[in-house]
Formats: structure tokens, sequence, C-alpha cells
């Protein structure tokens, strides 16, 4: 064997395998949400203030996995119940199970440049739940209308009013249509991964076979803790 073959059947001995997930995407749910493709951004407001903001806004690069809860109308019973029920699998199944994060503080979009200013007082889980909902924002309780998953609570800095958003019309930047813009049915809903590299892992249903996938994804891609 050639020097140059020796070292490339060396190098290649050494890697580290690459996971591999069982998960299947079923692609028609969100249809610009492409698996292997970056993630899209589209305008959104925030639930808690109508703040609008794009959504790669609100998903850093800080070596988390975002789970972005397609909900469409949170206001419908039935709709409400499975998110609900969904928040609560993820608690028990998802962020609880797999590792956290220690952010640092160029990450952390509290911090505002001061290292000491506004950090949670425990370590954030490595999968972040992000939910945009089609409700009229008015009418929707953050607090008392939807699981604590999409408003975790920090000792030191209290609920996080961050992870809810709307696919609204702005006070003054127009509508950004964002179901639209990913290809989503707001009547159907959806589930997407987003690697930490911001492009998209998995595409899944709403409904509990959609959550199996999901974990069924994050098998593949992590280890518990």
């Amino acid at each position: 064997m050639a020097n140059g073959d020796t070292a490339t059947a060396n190098k290649q001995s050494n890697r580290i395998p690459v996971p591999v997930t069982a998960a299947q995407s079923k692609p028609s749910l969100a249809t610009n949400c492409k698996p292997g493709m970056r993630f899209p951004s589209y305008q959104v407001l925030a639930q808690s203030d109508a703040r609008p903001w794009h959504m790669h806004h609100k998903m850093p690069s800080d070596g988390r996995f975002r789970l972005v809860v397609f909900a469409g109308d949170i206001l419908s019973p039935r709709r409400q119940k499975l998110v609900n029920d969904l928040g609560a699998w993820l608690a028990a199944n998802i962020l609880s199970v797999y590792p956290t994060i220690k952010l640092s503080p160029a990450a952390d979009p509290h911090n505002n440049n001061n290292i000491s200013r506004f950090k949670t007082d425990r370590d954030l889980s490595v999968v972040d739940v992000l939910l945009i909902h089609t409700a009229e924002r008015r009418e929707v309780d953050l607090l008392r209308g939807l699981h604590e998953t999409y408003h975790p609570f920090d000792s030191k800095l209290g609920w996080d009013y961050d992870k809810v958003l709307v696919d609204a019309e702005s006070y003054h930047s127009g509508h950004g249509r964002a179901y639209e813009g990913y290809g989503v049915d707001p009547g159907v809903g959806a589930l997407v991964i987003v690697r930490p590299d911001g492009y998209v892992g998995l595409v899944t249903a709403l409904e509990q076979e959609g959550w199996e996938e999901v974990g069924e994804y994050f098998q593949g891609v992590l280890r518990t803790v």
C-alpha cells in the first residue's frame, strides 16, 4: 500500500461514526422546509408584545436544536389540547432526557453585551421549543392557556415569553405570512426540527404519530443523560 493510501486508511479508521436516525419525514406537511436544506426565515410576531421578528432572530447559532411547532388555531379546544399534550410529552420524553447546554454570552439573546446580566439560573436543554400559531393574538392566554414547555420558568429570570409566536399582521411591518412561506396548512399543522447548523432535520405531523418520529430522530443524534 502506498504511503498516501495508508494515511487515508488511517484517517478513515479514526473517524467518529455519524449517528443514523430512523425517523421518516413527511415533506408535504411543510413544503418549503426541505430536510437537508436551510430553514427559511419569515416574519412572525411575538405573542407577548406583538413585536415583529424574523424567525432566524429567534434561532441563534448557539449549538441547540430547534423544534418548531406549527400549531395553527390554538383557540380551538381540540387543537389546544393536542398542543398542550405535546408540550407535556416533550417535557417528559425530550427536554428532561437529553443534555443541557451552557450558552456563551455571545449566543445569549438576552445578554446585551454584559456577561453577568440576564443569565439563566440553570443550563438550558439542547432542544429549544418554539411555537407558531395562527389564532387571534389578543385572545390567547400565554401563561394559563399553554403548557409550561412553551413558556419555561427559570428561578432567576421568571417565565420566558419569547417562545410563542403568531403568524399575524404587524402594526408597522405588514404580514409575514409565515405559514404560507413555510408551506404549512394551518388546519393541519406540522413539527419541524432544525439542526444547530440551521438546516432542516425532520418534518413530521403535529399529531402523536409525529411525536414518535421526533423521538426517533433525537434517539439517533443525541445521547441521553
